[in-house]
């Protein structure tokens, strides 16, 4: 058991209201496990390493004090999705699964857009370089930040349809899965991976 922070702060959160919750949770509910930063201390959809300016000290520090604390510090991610002024967007267009136009495609083309910052692109799961990314930033997140409690978000984009592959023989579900070994190698053994917004095959 334990306490997330998106359903009072949404993607408003902070460090100070992590940090204060904490404090609550152990003068009032010392038995939850768990404290899950959720959507909100990322600087841009898609930059999973780069914090917004209210976790000015960063991510790791705070998964730190969690676990001083007794506590298991959990992440929210959403690993398939970039918004478009992210800098992993900005920086490799080419990672992303294009439309007939030969461009990056806005999901909003073909599904739901996303519920913020939108519209989203997604990481082309067949490329290797995407594959190399996802595993880096999982590593990083579970070496470097001490996370080992991923909550997935947004997977279904992962599985998006109406768009051309680098691998151009590969299907959708076939995106998705490489895109999810590469997290799955990323966060390592014994992590604990929450998937949210799955696709129903």
């Amino acid at each position: 058991s334990g306490w997330c922070s998106w359903y009072h702060y949404y993607a408003e959160v902070s460090a100070a209201d992590i940090r204060e919750n904490l404090q609550v949770r152990a003068e009032r509910f010392p038995a939850l496990r768990y404290v899950q930063i959720d959507d909100g201390y990322q600087a841009k959809m898609g930059d999973w390493l780069t914090p917004s300016a209210k976790f000015e000290q960063g991510v790791a520090s705070l998964a730190a004090e969690i676990k001083d604390a007794g506590c298991e510090p959990a992440l929210w991610v959403a690993p398939f999705i970039a918004e478009p002024s992210s800098q992993v967007f900005q920086d490799h267009p080419d990672w992303f699964v294009k439309g007939d136009d030969g461009l990056p495609l806005p999901s909003e083309r073909v599904t739901y857009g996303g519920w913020r910052c939108t519209p989203w692109y997604v990481l082309d799961g067949t490329h290797p370089e995407v594959q190399a990314h996802l595993e880096r930033v999982f590593r990083t997140l579970r070496e470097q930040w001490g996370i080992h409690y991923f909550k997935l978000d947004a997977n279904f984009w992962g599985a998006i349809h109406g768009g051309r592959f680098h691998d151009s023989a590969a299907t959708r579900v076939e995106a998705y899965r490489r895109g999810m070994a590469a997290i799955l190698r990323g966060a390592g053994e014994g992590a604990f991976l929450l998937g949210c917004n799955a696709p129903i095959w």
